[in-house]
C-alpha cells in the first residue's frame, strides 16, 4: 500500500478534558501518517485542559490550539472546528478517546483507493477510565466479519431500521472535507438531530456514497463517569 501524502485535519474539540487528554494526543500524534493538521478548539475549560493542549503543541508544530471566547456546547464546538480545516479530509476525536497508529493511515488509504466511497469506519472497541478493554455491546458488534465496501443506501437503512450505530463515534470515522457543509452535520432530512448528531452525519454522507469498513479495530471508545 502506498502512503498518502494527504493533508488529514484531526478535529478535537475539548471542555473539562484534562483527565485523558495527554493520552489522546499522544495516540494521535504517534499516528504513521504523518501529514496533520491538528486543530484543539477549547469550549471554555475551567481545569487545566488548555495547558495540555499547550503543552503538547510546544512540543509538536502540527497542533493549532484556539481558545473559544464563550462556552457555545459541544455540537458548537464540532462545526466551529469543521470550519476551520483545511485538510483534504476530516477526522474528529475525542477529548478521551483512543486510536490505533495506523487508523489515519488506513482510512485515509480506503478513499483514496475508492472514489465512491464517502466514509472509511472501523471496528472499534470499549475501554474503561484506566483504558481496560470492556465486553462489546451490541453497537460495537462489526457490521461484517471482514474488510468490505458497503453500499451505502443500504447502510442507512440498517441503521435506521435498527436504530443502533454500528459505523461508530466521531471518533470513528474519516471523511472528505467538503462534502456536508459543517452547519449541517448534525442535520438530516431537513431536521436538527435531537441526539446522536454524529449519525446524522453519517446518513448525509453514505446518501452520497458507498461506506468502506475496516474488521480491525482501529479506535477505542472511552466509558467513564465524567463524559456526557
Amino acid at each position: 500500500m502506498v502512503k498518502s501524502r494527504s493533508l488529514v485535519s484531526v478535529l478535537i474539540p475539548t471542555y473539562n478534558g484534562e483527565r485523558f487528554l495527554d493520552e489522546t494526543l499522544l495516540s494521535v500524534r504517534r499516528q504513521t501518517h504523518r501529514n496533520l493538521e491538528i486543530l484543539i478548539r477549547d469550549d471554555g475549560s475551567t481545569d487545566g485542559t488548555v495547558e495540555i493542549a499547550r503543552q503538547n503543541a510546544r512540543e509538536d508544530g502540527r497542533i493549532q490550539v484556539i481558545e473559544s471566547e464563550s462556552n457555545g456546547g459541544g455540537r458548537a464546538n464540532y462545526i466551529a472546528l469543521a470550519k476551520l480545516a483545511t485538510g483534504e479530509y476530516l477526522k474528529f476525536c475525542n477529548q478521551d478517546d483512543l486510536w490505533h497508529p495506523a487508523c489515519v493511515a488506513t482510512l485515509t488509504a480506503a478513499l483514496e483507493a475508492n472514489t465512491g466511497v464517502t466514509l472509511a469506519t472501523s471496528t472499534r472497541i470499549l475501554i474503561d477510565a484506566a483504558g481496560n478493554e470492556l465486553p462489546p455491546t451490541g453497537y460495537t458488534t462489526p457490521l461484517v466479519e471482514q474488510d468490505a465496501i458497503l453500499d451505502g443506501k443500504q447502510i442507512m437503512r440498517h441503521v435506521m431500521v435498527q436504530s443502533i450505530n454500528q459505523i461508530g463515534e466521531p471518533t470513528t470515522a474519516l471523511y472528505r472535507n467538503g462534502m456536508v457543509e459543517p452547519d449541517q452535520m448534525f442535520c438530516f432530512g431537513g431536521r436538527q438531530a435531537r441526539l446522536n448528531g454524529d449519525v446524522a452525519l453519517w446518513l448525509n454522507l453514505l446518501e452520497m456514497g458507498d461506506l468502506s469498513f475496516h474488521r480491525t479495530a482501529l479506535s477505542s471508545f472511552r466509558i467513564h463517569d465524567g463524559q456526557i
